[in-house]
């Protein structure tokens, strides 16, 4: 395969791995009896295949489900979203493929630092990172829409366009060469050249400085901070250019649930590595066993090992759109309800997975916990149970309970008073 042979992983044939997607992806999350891997065998000839298929076609599916879960729907008219699509940026599975770039967080909070702060001898001229005077609610729906169109819009084009980061490299390094303090760590630094690669530049400035602070003892980390400004000014300029600077303002459309619920969006996304789709079915398989966080460093070291590794990069970005996906039908996960029962028993105590929290109001629907399904799909299950089985005072208990049922009171009646008076 191509990705373990550019790695040098060797999996031998991956039969350990594929051991465990029999068991536990085959057989407990993607429903699929008798897969195993065989000699010769090709993965476009399994089941897999349609289950990747029908993770792309989800595409739109799965971007809709975490709008609704950040309150994005709610807080921005569908048209001034439907814009963002229309981008010719388009959306992209595949963050970026260079090494060293800012995460949303940092460029976010340090870019409203720059704005605001008084303290600063220079001036970025930033323009879309001052407000944060809002509600927790349309701050969420905010942070969550502008981390989107970073990630997946902003960062796929800043990183490969040379023009645009150029510009930005170019006047933060002014900034930084008239500047007093520090000025002298970019003393030696040049501009960015004409078609120069935003990956190339940074890895040239890492060295650069790298020089100059092993020469001067000094302790800042200049070369951070550098790159940060970059993409913090490139990121403001962006947002302006793409008339996007409405995410800053979220304001309550006054929405039914049913509303949200019904709002669609046309959302065009197309991977590079659709044209050879099927060499990449048992990657995907792999990536489908990990977590976010997994899935995240993964991508995080193949960027580090070899950025020309963006079809690999991009079956990590379509895992992560649907990796906080779950399915909420009971059925879908256990085979019967005394298989809920069977496994509730390990955590719950004195049939307490008979009532709420795990019954629906009908009192007899069996609600799915992520806890469970997770200690399932990564085989941790036995150990957990076996832990608890040790240590039956770490069950659920009535008291357990009845402190849930009182806390959630608590927090049902402070919400009402809220909205009450907002």
């Amino acid at each position: 395969m191509k990705l373990f042979g550019q790695l040098g992983v060797r999996f031998k044939k991956l039969e350990m791995k594929y051991t465990i997607v029999k068991s536990m992806l085959g057989k407990k999350i993607l429903k699929i009896k008798g897969f195993e891997y065989r000699p010769n065998m090709k993965y476009a000839d399994t089941e897999m295949k349609d289950l990747m298929d029908n993770d792309i076609a989800k595409i739109p599916v799965f971007i809709e489900e975490k709008l609704k879960s950040s309150g994005v729907m709610r807080f921005y008219k569908q048209e001034d979203l439907q814009s963002i699509w229309e981008r010719k940026q388009g959306f992209s599975l595949l963050t970026t493929n260079a090494p060293f770039v800012p995460s949303f967080k940092r460029v976010f909070a340090k870019g409203h630092d720059y704005q605001t702060s008084r303290n600063r001898k220079y001036d970025l001229a930033l323009t879309i990172f001052d407000r944060l005077e809002y509600g927790e609610e349309k701050f969420r729906a905010r942070y969550f829409l502008t981390k989107l169109v970073y990630y997946q819009q902003f960062m796929p084009w800043f990183t490969t366009d040379s023009s645009a980061f150029r510009e930005a490299a170019n006047f933060v390094l002014h900034l930084n060469k008239n500047r007093q303090q520090d000025a002298k760590a970019f003393t030696n630094i040049r501009e960015v050249e004409k078609n120069e690669l935003p990956r190339d530049y940074m890895s040239y400035v890492q060295g650069q400085i790298a020089i100059h602070e092993d020469a001067t003892e000094d302790t800042p980390n200049h070369f951070e901070k550098f790159i940060s400004q970059i993409f913090i000014k490139g990121f403001d300029k962006y947002m302006i250019a793409s008339d996007l600077v409405f995410i800053q303002s979220p304001e309550n459309q006054e929405l039914e649930q049913s509303e949200i619920e019904e709002m669609r969006f046309d959302i065009q996304v197309t991977p590079s590595f659709l044209k050879n789709k099927d060499d990449y079915i048992s990657f995907w398989t792999f990536c489908k066993m990990l977590d976010a966080k997994h899935l995240s460093e993964l991508r995080n070291e193949m960027i580090k090992y070899n950025g020309d590794l963006t079809e690999e990069q991009e079956i990590i970005g379509l895992a992560l759109l649907g990796v906080d996906s779950r399915e909420n039908d009971w059925t879908q996960f256990f085979s019967s309800e005394q298989e809920y029962e069977d496994v509730m028993k390990g955590y719950v105590g004195d049939a307490l997975y008979e009532r709420e929290p795990y019954r629906q109001s009908d009192g007899k629907t069996p609600v799915l916990f992520r806890g469970v399904e997770q200690a399932r799909k990564y085989g941790t299950e036995t150990v957990i149970q076996r832990l608890f089985d040790a240590n039956p005072e770490f069950k659920v208990s009535q008291s357990n309970i009845a402190e849930w049922e009182r806390q959630k009171e608590t927090i049902e009646g402070t919400i009402k008073r809220k909205k009450k008076f907002a």
